[in-house]
């Protein structure tokens, strides 16, 4: 419940900070989302990113066992991606799943 109770707080935290109708956001996997923010240039979206880390700090939702930070913190892989007509969705999601990796193995709480 309480896992269930964090997962909401911060999903309207992200909806806080997407000020765009053609912004999207979804959750994927257990505690895993995906964010698409089309049109956006790659500092753009590291912009967005920041703007979620600060969002998600606020919230100060209690986190015991973690070695970062007593609180909830989130790690964000960002990608820039322009599809082709050949390529497959999947091929971007592989990407921005290894940028999330990326800045978990970097210190958790990235971008």
């Amino acid at each position: 419940q309480q896992g269930d109770d964090a997962l909401i707080q911060v999903s309207q935290a992200f909806k806080q900070v997407l000020n765009r109708s053609s912004d999207c956001v979804a959750r994927y996997g257990g505690e895993e989302f995906g964010f698409i923010l089309p049109n956006t240039t790659t500092e753009g979206a590291q912009l967005v990113a920041q703007r979620i880390h600060d969002e998600v700090l606020k919230l100060e939702l209690a986190h015991e066992k973690s070695t970062v930070s007593e609180f909830i913190t989130v790690s964000i892989g960002i990608i820039s991606y322009i599809p082709t007509p050949d390529d497959e969705m999947e091929s971007a999601v592989a990407l921005a799943d290894s940028a999330l990796y990326q800045a978990k193995s970097d210190g958790r709480n990235r971008s």
